[in-house]
């Protein structure tokens, strides 16, 4: 009887169809799901899996592969493989345009066409009423039915996707088309309109290719009708950059749409990549930069550096939610920080994100334990100008043991407790938590002081708190922690018995729980730093250390040491925080007086009398508002004069008298002087009109020992002039 070739199993670990390739090795198999790592660049399914900028055998994680030796003579509906490279049919990458590879597991009922980057509107109607639920959407509870839609993007554009719900509450999701992939394999984004009937949503910067659009009803039981109308925007509408309008209509305003990519008041607004590594694969191979900061521009300011030193913007993207540990060997002295990808039209430091100081240390690892899904720029910065280097650095993911998110009906971590039911969910809005009750306290934590340790039995405890790295429902107890400065916090166990994670929180109101505000979280059993770690960037204050066991069962004994290390935090000018501990907030400390965002918030004032003496000699001053500009609001002016500020000083409590003679008619003003970063009227103490009386007297009386401004206003515009005055302490 003639020869008969099977397909691959992909799951029984034989070589079925005699190509000398088992399971996951075959190229028949490479799109299986049991096959399939989020990340992991798929060698033959037309899609940039890995998000590097190669797609399949152009990507070199494929190109050492049989299947991309070369253009072979595959015939894409025989059922053999006709070029000997491993793949047969639709799974060779020779039929990627094959038509009936296109639809080989997605086969949608509703196709909006080719859509153009400009210019196209397409309306369609979808009905999933008696439709099943087959593909799995990431914003819908299961169970509702769907319709599959279709459209080719011919070139990069902002979609903009309006829709009428005639009936029932659906949800839209957007798939890449994957050749011979199912319809759900490839997610690029998902939109809830919340039961709202009308709207519209925006997918920016959408790459040119296939697309699948799935229109599910939220949950069983709502499906309904709902009109579908994707655009483009009006050709004849040209983009305008920068007056905050939707011009084109396309659903992207300014710097956030396509067109303005490249104007030039939005140039800086983009996000400049140097290097792309594209996807981090949860416990797969590392991906390595090596970069050097000196031959880099200064175009990010990193919030923790001192700005003026080069820096490099590393791409990655986390495929699934999950940890990143970075390990870093550097020259010279930098700063780096994880900042997620805010969108079109935004700098890569849109997002705060984290920013940490290495104090100039040669090698190290960094962790970041609790990733969302989504595009990162790692942004490397030397510390200034004279510290940048050659920085080498080894970007790896791993699987953290996930939360329960607390609103969805779902139990995410498979423990049998939804949202507040689940341990995981107390404290959480909605799902309210007890006053938060320390077993243990260090008491000030000094920087060169030793470590202040404790011995912690979980097994004793209770079951009050919730860490996002731990599954849920063990026992934990709390460490409140207080930092004296600016720090880092040293944390180093040994754990005898048990399974337990730590999370660190802020300390809020005295009624919050203990794990009202969370900071991070460090599962010694995950990552490459065990149970020796810093905390860094910590502002001086209250802090909780929840040890918590990772799962029910799991309580042990652990003993753990906490301290102070130094952490050279760099001054923030613009978050109401003294980052670097000298007891100066923002524009009042001198590390900020030349940065643009703190100039003209100092008093400069235009003359300076020095001391005035209790009963010594008068001052003789002598100013004109005439071109002085309008710097001061004076309480007693109408407002709109402009003004000229005289600095004086007194030793000891005194009255001030005042004899003035003028032209115009102005208002003598006093301020306390309050120091950096203060305006000259940051403190009134007394204001006095003159009525417009060509000479007078004054009197401030009461006036503590202490540095003052004295005001000369123009009591409204037009009322300036030259004002000549006498000063005295008595």
């Amino acid at each position: 009887p003639a020869c008969v070739v099977l397909d691959e199993n992909c799951t029984n670990k034989v070589d079925d169809d005699s190509d000398g390739l088992i399971d996951c090795k075959d190229p028949d198999c490479f799109k299986h799901p049991d096959c399939k790592t989020p990340g992991q660049e798929i060698c033959n399914n037309n899609v940039d899996d890995d998000s590097d900028g190669d797609v399949d055998c152009d990507d070199s994680d494929c190109k050492a592969l049989p299947l991309c030796q070369g253009p072979g003579n595959e015939n894409c509906s025989n059922g053999a493989d006709d070029d000997g490279d491993g793949a047969v049919d639709c799974d060779d990458p020779d039929c990627k345009s094959f038509p009936a590879c296109q639809t080989l597991l997605c086969k949608p009922t509703v196709d909006f066409g080719t859509i153009n980057p400009t210019g196209s509107s397409v309306t369609r109607s979808l009905d999933a009423r008696g439709r099943p639920d087959v593909y799995t959407s990431p914003c819908v509870i299961p169970g509702g039915g769907e319709v599959v839609g279709r459209f080719r993007l011919s070139a990069a554009a902002d979609l903009k996707l309006t829709y009428d719900q005639k009936s029932g509450d659906h949800a839209f999701s957007l798939f890449r088309a994957g050749v011979g992939e199912a319809c759900n394999a490839n997610h690029v984004s998902c939109f809830d309109p919340e039961s709202a009937k009308t709207g519209d949503f925006s997918i920016k910067g959408l790459a040119a290719g296939d697309y699948y659009i799935i229109v599910e009803a939220f949950a069983a039981g709502l499906a309904g009708e709902v009109d579908l109308t994707l655009s483009t925007g009006t050709p004849t509408t040209k983009e305008h950059c920068k007056n905050g309008i939707d011009d084109d209509g396309d659903g992207a305003v300014d710097c956030a749409d396509l067109d303005c990519t490249f104007t030039p008041g939005c140039m800086t607004q983009n996000c400049g990549v140097d290097v792309n590594l594209g996807s981090l694969v949860i416990n797969g191979p590392s991906k390595q930069a090596t970069i050097n900061t000196s031959t880099g521009g200064d175009d990010v300011a990193a919030k923790c550096a001192a700005g003026g030193g080069g820096d490099i913007v590393i791409r990655i993207v986390m495929p699934q939610a999950g940890g990143i540990s970075v390990t870093v060997n550097q020259q010279g002295w930098h700063t780096f920080g994880l900042h997620r990808d805010k969108g079109p039209g935004t700098t890569c430091t849109a997002d705060a994100g984290s920013c940490f100081d290495s104090n100039g240390t040669p090698g190290f690892i960094i962790e970041y334990g609790s990733v969302e899904k989504g595009v990162y720029y790692y942004v490397v910065d030397a510390l200034d100008a004279a510290k940048g280097g050659s920085v080498s650095l080894s970007f790896s993911a791993f699987q953290p043991r996930g939360p329960e998110l607390c609103a969805n009906g779902i139990d995410d971590d498979a423990d049998g407790l939804i949202d507040c039911l689940d341990p995981d969910c107390t404290g959480v809005v909605g799902c309210p938590g007890p006053v938060c009750t320390p077993d243990y306290k260090s008491g000030p934590l000094v920087v060169g002081a030793q470590p202040v340790t404790f011995q912690l039995d979980t097994t004793k405890a209770n079951n009050d708190q919730t860490v996002s790295c731990a599954l849920g429902g063990g026992k934990d107890e709390v460490v409140e922690i207080e930092l004296a400065a600016v720090s880092g916090l040293q944390i180093n166990c040994n754990q005898f018995s048990g399974d337990q994670v730590l999370g660190l929180f802020a300390a809020g109101a005295p009624r919050d729980p203990c794990d009202k505000n969370p900071i991070n979280c460090a599962d010694p059993k995950t990552g490459t730093l065990g149970c020796g770690f810093i905390f860094p960037n910590l502002q001086p204050g209250k802090y909780y250390l929840v040890v918590e066991a990772f799962q029910p069962g799991k309580e042990g004994q652990m003993q753990l040491s906490v301290s102070a290390t130094p952490d050279h935090a760099q001054e923030i000018c613009n978050n109401g925080k003294d980052d670097d501990g000298d007891g100066k907030i923002d524009c009042q400390d001198a590390n900020c007086s030349t940065k643009p965002i703190c100039q003209g918030q100092t008093c400069t004032p235009d003359q300076k009398v020095g001391l005035i003496v209790k009963g010594g000699a008068q001052q003789h001053v002598a100013v004109t508002t005439t071109g002085a500009g309008d710097g001061v609001a004076s309480s007693c002016a109408n407002g709109g004069g402009e003004d000229a500020v005289v600095a004086f000083t007194v030793a000891e409590l005194v009255n001030l008298q005042i004899d003035f003679a003028q032209f115009g008619n102005h208002v003598l003003a006093i301020y306390e002087d309050k120091g950096q970063g203060f305006a000259c009227d940051a403190a009134p103490v007394a204001c006095q009109p003159t009525n417009g009386q060509a000479t007078g007297k004054a009197q401030f009386t009461s006036l503590k020992a202490g540095q003052y401004f004295l005001v000369v206003e123009a009591s409204a515009g037009g009322s300036e002039g030259s004002v000549v005055m006498q000063v005295r302490a008595k």
